[in-house]
């Protein structure tokens, strides 16, 4: 009998070795840095069964919300110490921001990679986390109600490629109908999957679409209850979005059917149904993305990666067609991680482009110019108007929030306040605390956060 465990233990070394042995020499035959990486990042959250239950996250917060307070230090109350508003060039970051919505009463609300969600007044620019009662804060999605008293969060980072790194695993759809007082969580499937998109019915706010990494659903009863569209099962669809008065016509793309995603498709009846138009001529390859121009709405524009460019196209008959305008030399093989358009809502010539750089063209896509240069960070994620007022609008990137009033022409930070980098390690010394941040920061007996570049901020 001992010598039958001695064997069994002696396997399981053995295997666990080659196995290891083979990832970490996977560079040898075209594997990146970047792949042993996010391997080595899942396995550790993976053992001892080389998986991460669905589920783990959330029972984990369940667990500890029921324990009770023992010890010295637990039953005391936590405060943010920082670092908040990161130096970075001529500007100020927050962590990385993979989504944003707008309100008509002057209300802007974020979700954070892995920060939640937070919101705040344009006229004050005072930043509120209401992400208390979430047992995700892995952000794909944040869409809201005209008014901003109805919230659905998206849970899962809407990426791709960078999966195991970067991102940690869905808990299905949270909804707030009291401004992010309380939340309420919602399932579409099990597992559930990573949200893309979010989008609210404008003419019937009962009724949301979902472009999720396992094909599109629709709910009739304001997120309670999903379904999945059944000719997108298992598909991925990375985009999708209503027109913008009409909601009879919606439009959802993905990865192309050869790479397990949806391609182009269009609903007439509120999204119950969706096909793919005859001769459509949008060639969606990787990771797509869409956009309606307001004021005329016949007019789509979508863009996808085809390396190591990205392809814009036009349609102008309401999305029956489609015509290639330009390619953009924008991606740096990462299209999987930040991939946005959006069309200026009265004036369908200029669109502005999101990937690597924040584009613009004023030609119907035909051209397009840098304009976030050092005062955007760069990796933009989503590109959003205010609405009622088309010169305003929201980037978000993976160095926080900026705003332009004036379509595109300048920008400013919105990121003071926003405590959002994400912190992997802490170590310590009697002295002072240390912190890994895109970097190393450590705090000053004066409360102050000193980088290695020697950068200090408050």
């Amino acid at each position: 009998m001992k010598n039958l465990i001695s064997f069994i233990i002696t396997l399981f070394i053995l295997i666990n070795f080659f196995y290891t042995v083979k990832i970490f020499s996977q560079e040898e035959t075209g594997d990146s840095s970047a792949f042993r990486s996010s391997v080595w990042f899942y396995t550790q959250r993976a053992a001892p069964n080389s998986t991460i239950p669905d589920n783990a996250y959330g029972d984990a917060i369940t667990q500890k919300n029921s324990m009770s307070p023992s010890g010295p230090y637990l039953n005391v109350t936590w405060s943010n110490i920082g670092p908040v508003s990161i130096p970075f060039d001529n500007t100020y970051c927050a962590g990385r921001i993979t989504t944003c919505s707008f309100t008509s009463d002057n209300h802007l609300f974020i979700g954070a990679a892995e920060g939640g969600v937070w919101k705040t007044s344009l006229s004050s620019l005072n930043w509120t986390d209401i992400s208390a009662g979430l047992t995700s804060f892995s952000s794909g999605s944040v869409a809201v109600s005209s008014l901003g008293d109805t919230i659905y969060y998206g849970s899962g980072e809407s990426i791709t490629g960078y999966f195991y790194t970067y991102s940690y695993l869905a808990q299905g759809i949270f909804k707030s109908i009291n401004g992010g007082s309380n939340w309420s969580n919602y399932h579409l499937s099990s597992p559930d999957p990573v949200i893309y998109k979010l989008a609210i019915n404008p003419a019937d706010n009962t009724i949301l679409l979902a472009a999720t990494s396992l094909g599109i659903f629709r709910s009739t009863n304001a997120g309670i209850n999903w379904s999945v569209i059944s000719n997108t099962r298992g598909l991925a669809a990375t985009d999708i979005t209503y027109t913008p008065v009409n909601g009879d016509t919606a439009y959802a793309v993905g990865y192309s059917s050869n790479s397990g995603g949806i391609g182009y498709l269009m609903s007439t009846d509120a999204g119950s149904t969706f096909y793919t138009p005859n001769n459509n001529r949008l060639s969606c390859q990787g990771r797509t993305a869409i956009s309606i121009c307001q004021n005329y709405d016949n007019n789509i524009y979508a863009v996808t990666e085809i390396y190591p460019n990205v392809q814009v196209y036009l349609s102008t008959n309401a999305g029956n067609t489609f015509s290639t305008t330009s390619q953009a030399n924008n991606n740096c093989g990462q299209l999987g991680f930040d991939l946005t358009i959006a069309v200026k809502p009265d004036d369908p010539s200029i669109v502005f482009l999101g990937a690597v750089l924040l584009e613009k063209s004023t030609d119907f896509g035909g051209s397009f110019t840098d304009i976030g240069g050092y005062n955007v960070h760069s990796d933009i994620h989503e590109l959003v108007f205010k609405p009622g007022y088309p010169n305003t609008l929201v980037a978000v990137s993976d160095g926080g929030a900026f705003l332009s009033t004036d379509c595109g022409d300048s920008w400013s930070n919105i990121n003071n306040g926003l405590p959002l980098a994400q912190i992997y390690r802490i170590g310590s010394t009697p002295r002072i605390y240390l912190f890994r941040s895109a970097g190393f920061w450590h705090r000053l007996s004066c409360g102050k956060w000193r980088s290695v570049d020697s950068a200090v901020q408050g």
